[in-house]
């Protein structure tokens, strides 16, 4: 038996009041959605990267990357219900071309709630010794805000943008454009970012919020879920 493959044992435990409470509060790993949802507790067991390489699709390198790791991976599920078992976290780029890296996270310790369930999962080399260390919460840092201001695209060029989008549909050329621009902010040093994920978990109750690899958002959309071979879109 290999004992690089992974070793991943979920059990069913009581109610924890709040998930986010056990995340590590400068890196947290979350999805959360209405209180149900998965986050990550401790250091990550594995993190892997894939920066821009030209001619790779850096989602198709990760999705090898993950599949190999399942089937290799010794799985102890019997809670059944999505967010248990082995998981990880994902960021992926947009366009290929991006400076920023595609990265997995595989945590070692995962504390999960669907509903009125609750389990929490351990994630382990095999050649690991088994830990039965207890979860334990982080207390939240103090309260902060951020700063934001303009960014690469200015105002007078996101104006210039725009007029020359309404120049080409009114041409013929283009029946639909969606514009974007970027403003830059900053964090005070040290803060606690599970502040931010809890206030759009909060204000924004019907979207997910999640938080990984120092992306931190709430989306109204599930573009595409998978669970028992049954695909759905919201």
């Amino acid at each position: 038996m290999h004992t690089t493959h992974l070793v991943v044992e979920t059990r069913e435990i009581d109610p924890v009041e709040d998930l986010l409470a056990y995340a590590d509060p400068a890196r947290p790993l979350a999805w959360l959605r209405r209180g149900d949802g998965i986050v990550a507790v401790g250091e990550p067991l594995a993190e892997v990267r894939q920066p821009s390489a030209a001619g790779l699709s850096r989602t198709a390198a990760l999705a090898n990357a993950w599949r190999g790791m399942v089937a290799q991976a010794e799985i102890s599920d019997p809670v059944g219900l999505p967010g248990s078992g082995l998981v990880a976290f994902g960021a992926f780029a947009f366009d290929e071309e991006s400076a920023a890296d595609s990265v997995l996270v595989v945590p070692s310790q995962v504390l999960g709630r669907h509903g009125d369930r609750f389990w929490e999962t351990r994630i382990r080399l095999a050649a690991s010794p088994v830990s039965e260390e207890p979860f334990a919460t982080q207390p939240y840092g103090p309260h902060w805000a951020g700063t934001v201001g303009p960014g690469a695209q200015r105002p007078q060029g996101y104006q210039d943008s725009v007029r020359r989008a309404l120049t080409r549909i009114a041409d013929g050329e283009l029946s639909k454009v969606v514009l974007a621009r970027d403003l830059t902010g900053s964090v005070p040093a040290g803060s606690d970012l599970r502040r931010l994920v809890r206030a759009l978990s909060t204000g924004y109750p019907d979207t997910w919020a999640f938080a990984v690899d120092g992306l931190i958002g709430a989306s109204p959309e599930t573009l595409v879920t998978v669970h028992d071979g049954t695909v759905t879109a919201r």
